[in-house]
C-alpha cells in the first residue's frame, strides 16, 4: 500500500536503515532530561579527573553499563590488579554475563599476532607489510613506556632500514615455510650471515660442486649441514633454495633475497647493523619468557578474534596490567590493541547491514597504551566503522609527555579534539583546568566602578568578559565517596550540542552507587 503525497508515490512504511538505529538512545544524563545516542557515542568519550575523583567509579560505571545494556560488544584493557573483576560485575549487572571473556595469565588462549596477520588475507607482501608495521608499533610503545626517543631524522632512517631488514627476514621465513613468531623472527636475526659467514658459505658450496676429491666434498656436505643445524637463518636460506615448486613471485623475491642476505646486509656498516639488529631484539627481547612468550606466541585462538566483537558481541576483558606486568603488559595490551582497531576499520557495514552492531574500546589510564600517530588517526575515523572510544586519564599532561619530541602539545589535543564527548572530574592540573575553561568559553558581565574624589562619587558601568566556568571551580567538584553522599560532580562538553540550560556546557552528578 502506498500513499500519493503532491503527486508522489511515497512507501507507507520506510525501510529502517543503519542511521535509524543509531539514533536509539543508550540513556539520559542524570539528573537531566538530556538523551545520549548511539551515534553520540560513537564520536567518542574523554573523560578526565585527579585520582580517586570518580571518573572511574561513578562516570566510566554509568556509561559502560549502560552500553553493555545497549548488546555492545568490544575490548577493555585492565591496568591495575582487580580492574578485570570490576568491569566484569558491571557486565553482569547488565545481564551479560556469558558474553564476557577473560584474557589472562590463568587462560589457556593464546594470541600471536604474526599468525593472525597471516591468516587474514590471501596476500602475503599485504600481511607481511601488517607485521612490519605492528612490530614498529610495539618497539615505540616500548620506546613511550621506558621514556625513550629519538630526533625526528634519527627515527625516519632507522625505521627504514629495520622495515627493510625485518620485511626481509620474514620474507625468507615464510618462503621457507616457516610457523611465524617472535622467537622464531629473533632466532633468525641473530644468526644472519656476517662477510666472513658468506665467504665461507660459498666455499662450501662451491667445494660440493667443483673437481674436488669424494672425501672433500662430503666434508663440506657435512659442515654445511652441521652450520645449518645450529643456524636458522641458513636453515631458512637452503630450505627456501631447494624448493621446486616456487612460482614466479616467488622465485623473483628470491632473487631479491638472495641479493640482500649475502651481498647488501652483511656489507651494512657495523654501527647501522648493530643499531638494527639491536632494535630487532629490543621489539623480540620481552618475548623470550614470561606472559608474552606463554599467552603471545605459538598460536591463536579464535576466541579472540576481533570479529567476535562485532558479530557475537563478546566482551573481551584483557587483564595484563601494567601496574603488574610492566613492559611486558605494555606489549600484550598494545599488540590487542592494535590488531582490533585495525580489524574494525576493515569492517564492510553495507555488507552488514542495518542491524550492524557498534562496538567499545574502553581504555582507562590512556596513557600507557598511545600511539601518537595511529591512535590520532583511529579516533578520527573510528565512529564511522561503529567504534565508540572511551579514553580516561588524569589529566592532558599525561598525554602530551607521551607524544614524543614534535610538537607533543599539538599532537595531544588534536588527539583529545578527536572524541567529542568530554567530561571533567574534579582536578587540580592547571593545564586540564584552564583548557577545560577555555574550550566552554566565555560571556559577558556587567561590571560597575565606583570613585569617590574630593566627596565626589563616580560611577560607570562596563560589560566584561569572564569565563563561564573558572579554572578554580574544576578543583572544587565532588568527589564521591561517603564524605559526598557517593556523589560525583562533573562538567560535561559535547560537541554539537545545545543544552536544554541554554549553554554549551552542562554540570552533571553521577552516583557511585549505580
Amino acid at each position: 500500500m502506498v500513499k500519493r503525497i503532491m503527486g508522489m508515490v511515497m512507501p507507507s512504511q520506510r525501510k529502517a536503515s543503519l542511521y535509524d538505529n543509531l539514533e536509539k538512545v543508550l540513556f539520559e544524563w542524570p539528573g537531566t532530561k538530556e538523551k545520549y545516542r548511539i551515534s553520540h557515542s560513537l564520536a567518542g568519550v574523554l573523560a578526565q579527573g585527579a585520582s580517586r575523583s570518580g571518573k572511574s567509579s561513578a562516570v566510566a560505571k554509568f556509561i559502560v553499563k549502560n552500553w553493555f545494556k545497549a548488546g555492545f560488544g568490544g575490548l577493555y584493557f585492565a591496568t591495575r590488579v582487580g580492574d578485570a573483576d570490576t568491569i566484569k560485575k558491571w557486565a553482569e549487572d547488565a545481564g551479560r554475563a556469558n558474553d564476557i571473556i577473560i584474557f589472562n595469565r590463568d587462560s589457556d588462549f593464546k594470541f600471536n599476532f604474526m599468525e593472525f596477520e597471516m591468516g587474514r588475507t590471501d596476500i602475503e607482501e599485504q600481511n607481511i607489510n601488517a607485521i612490519v608495521d605492528n612490530l614498529l608499533r610495539i618497539n615505540e610503545l616500548i620506546a613511550n613506556f621506558k621514556g625513550m626517543g629519538s630526533s625526528k631524522n634519527e627515527e625516519a632512517f632507522w625505521k627504514e632500514t629495520f622495515t627493510t631488514f625485518v620485511t626481509n627476514s620474514i620474507s625468507l621465513m615464510l618462503i621457507a615455510g616457516v610457523n611465524l613468531s617472535m622467537s622464531g623472527l629473533r632466532r633468525f636475526i641473530l644468526d644472519g650471515f656476517n662477510e666472513e659467514d658468506v665467504t665461507h658459505y660459498y666455499k662450501l658450496i662451491s667445494l660440493q660442486e667443483s673437481s674436488a676429491s669424494y672425501e672433500e666434498k662430503r666434508q663440506a656436505f657435512n659442515e654445511l649441514q652441521d652450520w645449518r643445524d645450529e643456524s636458522s637463518f641458513l636453515d631458512c636460506f637452503l630450505t627456501a633454495n631447494e624448493r621446486t615448486n616456487l612460482d614466479n613471485d616467488e622465485y623473483n623475491r628470491m632473487q631479491e633475497l638472495g641479493d640482500y642476505w649475502l651481498r647488501q646486509y652483511p656489507k651494512l656498516a657495523s654501527k647501522t647493523k648493530s643499531i638494527v639488529v639491536e632494535m630487532s631484539m629490543s621489539v623480540c627481547r620481552p618475548f623470550q619468557n614470561g606472559i608474552l612468550k606463554s599467552h603471545f606466541t605459538g598460536g591463536f585462538n579464535t576466541e579472540l578474534h576481533p570479529d567476535r566483537t562485532i558479530f557475537e558481541r563478546k566482551i573481551i576483558i584483557v587483564d595484563f596490567g601494567v601496574k603488574q606486568f610492566g613492559t611486558e603488559g605494555v606489549c600484550g595490551s598494545g599488540i590487542i590493541k592494535m590488531l582490533y582497531q585495525q580489524a574494525w576499520e576493515r569492517r564492510d557495514l553495507r555488507a552488514e547491514g542495518p542491524n550492524a552492531n557498534p562496538v567499545m574500546l574502553f581504555i582507562d589510564e590512556f596513557q600507557y597504551y598511545i600511539n601518537k600517530k595511529e591512535d590520532t588517526l583511529f579516533t578520527s575515523t573510528a565512529g564511522g566503522s561503529l567504534v565508540c572510544n572511551f579514553l580516561i586519564t588524569q589529566n592532558i599532561d599525561n598525554i602530551i609527555m607521551q607524544m614524543g619530541d614534535s610538537s607533543p602539545e599539538s599532537a595531544a589535543k588534536s588527539l583529545c579534539g578527536n572524541l567529542s564527548t568530554k567530561i571533567f572530574c574534579a582536578n587540580s592540573n592547571v593545564a586540564t583546568n584552564s583548557w577545560a575553561s577555555e574550550m566552554i568559553g566565555q560571556y559577558f558581565v556587567d561590571a560597575q566602578t565606583t570613585s569617590i574624589s574630593n566627596g565626589d562619587v563616580k560611577k560607570s558601568f562596563a560589560q566584561i568578559m569572564q569565563p563561564k566556568v573558572p579554572v578554580s571551580h574544576f578543583m572544587m567538584l565532588k568527589t564521591g565517596r561517603k564524605e559526598h553522599n557517593y556523589n560525583v560532580e562533573t562538567i560535561i562538553v559535547q560537541t554539537g550540542r545545545a543544552w536544554k540550560n541554554g549553554e554549551n556546557f552542562q554540570q552533571v552528578t553521577f552516583s557511585q552507587k549505580y
